[in-house]
Formats: structure tokens, C-alpha cells, sequence
């Protein structure tokens, strides 16, 4: 897999990984474990991104939220860790996390 970019982004339904292989595509959704990275990272990207389906509220989707803003901070301090792993364990392709917490992407350089 030739990949010019992966994106972190956790989403309701969907898993948290979006490659990009081509500049200007749409980038696609995968689970991590299709990824050429280690086991380990793809197991805790898989469980990073259970702790977010788990907060998802089937009778008020809209209101789905974490329980503190405490919560969503460690969420997120845990996810751009991930996103830091990802860049180590993928070199020369770049990584780009949403932080759920700021609304914002950043950048990952390894």
C-alpha cells in the first residue's frame, strides 16, 4: 500500500483510519489492522477508537458526547499519541490527527 497520507479521525460507525494513496482523492476508511504497522498499534487504535463508539447515543446521536471535558481531553491526549506512533512506524508518509477536543488537525511529524 503506496500511501501519501493517513488521517486520524474517530467518526461514529466508522473506524478511525482514512489512507490516502492518491494527492486529491478522497481519502478512504479501513480498520487499522489493514495498515502495514505493527499488531500492537493496531490493537490500541482499534481499542482507542472503541472508547469513542461507546459514548455514541443511539437515542440522541446529536448530544453524543463524552462524560466530562476531563474525559474527552485523555481521549484525545491518547489519540495524538497514537497518531505519533503511527508517524514512527510509517516514516515518510505523513499523519495528519483531528483532535475531538480542539475541532482541529495537526500535522504529525515523526
Amino acid at each position: 500500500m503506496s500511501l501519501i497520507y493517513v488521517r486520524i479521525l474517530p467518526e461514529f460507525g466508522t473506524n478511525p483510519v482514512w489512507p490516502c494513496a492518491e494527492e486529491g482523492a478522497t481519502p478512504g476508511n479501513v480498520a487499522p489492522f489493514e495498515l502495514p504497522i505493527s499488531v500492537e498499534l493496531a490493537s490500541d487504535l482499534f481499542r482507542w477508537d472503541s472508547e469513542y463508539q461507546a459514548i455514541y447515543d443511539d437515542d440522541d446521536p446529536p448530544n453524543s458526547a463524552f462524560p466530562n471535558e476531563a474525559a474527552e481531553a485523555a481521549f484525545a491526549a491518547r489519540g495524538l499519541e497514537l497518531s505519533r506512533r503511527l508517524a514512527r512506524e510509517l516514516p515518510g508518509v505523513e499523519i495528519r490527527y483531528w483532535d475531538v477536543s480542539t475541532n482541529r488537525e495537526t500535522q504529525i511529524i515523526a
